[in-house]
């Protein structure tokens, strides 16, 4: 497949994105990487249900400086005929695509300010990333994407195709995002992510996470439980403290990161077998499950395991 050439008056633009990226977030590889090859796909977030739920038809494709990503169906009944750049139909509803709750920070060039802003994902595929942002993006605009995830930060350049409603107070403005730019290094781990979230969706959509907890009971009261975390996701996450709490009691979890503690709310979902504990460890490992998790302490979370991570 070859590189497309990029519409007129996209490459300062480009440039701009690339800018930020390639000296903070986007390192560029060594040269044994450099040769590195991902599988070959293409896509975009379908849009949600209230545009219709049929995929949308995206147009040409986005300038490609590192690996325009492309899909062979995986029947094609017939010859196809040749393109010269982005998806069809047909392509969106070969993609795999697995639902997943990430965190994420993007931005957008726009003048000589890059401001960055902090989000979750609501699926992804080889192709292309459904997001909650904090804001509403115009169709079209380039974006350039750094995603957390348990095999480490995923680097990647995207456009938005559709966006749908806001879905305040528990979650922000659902986008769909095609990407357009991705190294081959990159690829490989979007590639590896999905296989792992086939296989496992909750526990990749967990990110390892080793903090410093305090764990209240709330309703009745009792004393202060230290502890630290094992891995934390949108939904909730696994901790440890030295006592045992029954599922079902509702707790207030204090995080305490290098900045200042971040408070949140949850009930206790389940506690790790008595025969599973391993001896004379004190700490008994805890899952716990968010409860009033709204979208502007969801980003705060986003935001610090974007950080932290």
């Amino acid at each position: 497949m070859g590189v497309a050439t990029p519409r007129a008056g996209t490459s300062r633009q480009m440039s701009g994105t690339l800018g930020w990226l390639r000296p903070r977030l986007w390192p560029r590889p060594r040269a044994a990487e450099a040769g590195v090859k991902g599988p070959d796909a293409e896509g975009s977030a379908l849009p949600p249900s209230a545009g219709g739920d049929g995929p949308a038809d995206l147009g040409a494709a986005g300038p490609g400086a590192l690996v325009l990503l492309g899909c062979t169906p995986t029947l094609p009944a017939a010859p196809r005929p040749e393109r010269h750049g982005g998806t069809t139909p047909e392509d969106n509803r070969t993609l795999l695509r697995q639902a997943a709750q990430l965190p994420l920070v993007y931005r957008v060039p726009r003048g000589r300010v890059h401001r960055s802003e902090a989000g979750w994902t609501r699926d992804l595929s080889e192709g292309g990333i459904g997001l909650e942002l904090p804001e509403r993006l115009r169709k079209d605009t380039r974006l350039a994407l750094r995603l957390g995830t348990a095999l480490g930060v995923v680097w990647a350049e995207g456009e938005v195709v559709w966006v749908g409603l806001p879905t305040a107070p528990t979650g922000g403005t659902p986008h769909g995002i095609r990407l357009a730019e991705i190294h081959p290094t990159q690829q490989e781990k979007l590639s590896e992510l999905l296989r792992a979230l086939a296989r496992a969706p909750h526990a990749a959509s967990r990110l390892p996470l080793n903090l410093a907890v305090t764990c209240q009971p709330l309703h009745p009261g009792g004393p202060s439980l230290p502890g630290r975390t094992i891995n934390v996701g949108r939904g909730g996450l696994a901790l440890q403290f030295p006592a045992m709490l029954p599922p079902g009691t509702a707790v207030q979890l204090t995080l305490r990161p290098t900045r200042r503690p971040l408070r949140m709310e949850g009930v206790i979902a389940w506690v790790e077998p008595e025969d599973r504990r391993v001896p004379p460890d004190p700490l008994i490992t805890h899952g716990l499950q968010f409860t009033g998790l709204d979208w502007a302490l969801a980003r705060t979370l986003g935001a610090l395991l974007m950080e932290i991570g």
